[in-house]
């Protein structure tokens, strides 16, 4: 039996891409999915020990880190959709928070983005795993019930 297949997937950079314009900035953002190791890094941030032994799960802290860190460029483009200008972004860089004038990856967000923004951005990052944000929603109703 041959793993030539296997091998080949395993070669693979799974990464997604999604690029979405926002009229109310005027730019299109584009987000990249995140792997494996770094999913379970902002799982591991968003999760707290209690000192009971319970962990608590903050929801918003990793919407915001998902957001954060797949978040790649924001990219202007001319009437005909030609692209002219690029420019990288990390919300977690020191100099990125400067520029924006806040201390915190949250402040940086709230900045940043409208709360109708962050919807259409928390669906962006969901499509990433493949669950909606609507089903998400329905998914934690059900475990709270």
């Amino acid at each position: 039996m041959s793993n030539d297949l296997l091998a080949q997937w395993a070669a693979k950079d799974v990464k997604t891409t999604i690029s979405e314009y926002f009229p109310r900035i005027g730019l299109t953002l584009e987000f990249e999915s995140l792997d494996w190791d770094e999913t379970q890094r902002v799982l591991k941030e968003c999760t707290v020990r209690k000192k009971d032994g319970t962990a608590e799960f903050k929801q918003e802290e990793y919407t915001e880190s998902l957001v954060a860190d797949s978040l790649k460029a924001m990219v202007k483009h001319d009437k005909e959709g030609n692209e002219v200008q690029r420019q990288e972004i990390n919300l977690r860089d020191r100099k990125t928070l400067e520029v924006l004038g806040v201390k915190t990856l949250k402040a940086a967000i709230n900045k940043l983005f409208s709360p109708a923004d962050m919807d259409r951005v928390a669906e962006i990052v969901k499509k990433f795993d493949g669950t909606s944000a609507n089903e998400a929603k329905e998914i934690e109703e059900l475990k709270n019930a």
